[in-house]
């Protein structure tokens, strides 16, 4: 049985579609609207490719691929390879994402399962955005142990921290959602809207329970130096950051080819 944690409602099969929409649209106008969260993390993976000469950069669990759609409308990639893969990969909009830019995105639409043997491309940054604290606790170190034989560049960006004043700004997203319907006037969907986000407003309060919830699932700094630890990484590679709403941390990965094999299947 898949294990429950009272988030991630986006992956509710029985969640009307309409409120599913304007969940994704209120995490849109957080992270890419009211902050810049999105543009920094596409900045942090480039400046990483560019940095230790990599071609590739992997958007592991990437949903709707926002650090992909992002990193498309940067005027300096076309050297490079961009690869949004997911356990249940958004065949739409990874589809969508290849055929605007073909020489550029090249998704995996089989499942990429981190917690089975099946690895993910060598020599690449791999960006986690917004996505290790839906990995439960107990599959974090056997992942990282994983990926540290990759012999990539392995960056995790949040968009949260477990902290109280994280949680307080997580709770005023409760605002943005109320406020989605006048911002996104000019765009299709404004019936939806004005059902989830005023007459039935269920898509803001569940959208502040979501980041409420994925706050206290964030690990602190010393955990990750623990998890680290565990998983066998050269702590003396890995960098630690957090401020006041989010966490970073980044790592080089050693190069074992012997555990570690291209995903070829698309």
């Amino acid at each position: 049985m898949k294990p429950r944690y009272a988030f991630e409602f986006c992956d509710v099969t029985s969640l009307p579609g309409g409120l599913r929409e304007c969940l994704y649209e209120i995490m849109e106008f957080c992270n890419s609207g009211l902050r810049s969260f999105n543009g920094r993390a596409a900045e942090d993976a480039l400046s990483a490719a560019r940095e230790h000469g990599l071609n590739t950069i992997v958007e592991v669990g990437a949903g709707r691929a926002p650090l992909t759609t992002q990193l498309v409308r940067t005027k300096c990639i076309d050297d490079l390879r961009l690869v949004p893969c997911d356990l249940v990969p958004n065949q739409e909009v990874f589809r969508t994402l290849q055929q605007l830019h073909p020489q550029t995105v090249d998704p995996i639409f089989t499942p990429v399962d981190l917690t089975q043997p099946q690895p993910l491309l060598r020599k690449a940054v791999i960006a986690f955005v917004g996505v290790m604290h839906h990995i439960p606790f107990h599959l974090r170190v056997p992942i990282i142990s994983a990926l540290h034989r990759s012999g990539s560049v392995v960056i995790v960006l949040e968009p949260l921290a477990r902290s109280w004043r994280s949680m307080f700004l997580a709770s005023l997203s409760l605002f943005m959602g109320l406020l989605l319907p006048l911002f996104y006037l000019s765009r299709p969907g404004n019936l939806r809207r004005f059902v989830w986000c005023w007459l039935i407003p269920l898509a803001p309060w569940m959208f502040v329970w979501d980041g409420i919830v994925s706050c206290l699932r964030q690990w602190t700094a010393q955990e990750w130096r623990d998890g680290l630890r565990a998983a066998g990484v050269d702590l003396s590679t890995v960098e630690i950051s957090s401020s006041l709403h989010s966490t970073r941390v980044c790592w080089t990965a050693t190069d074992n080819s012997r555990d570690t094999a291209i995903v070829g299947a698309r």
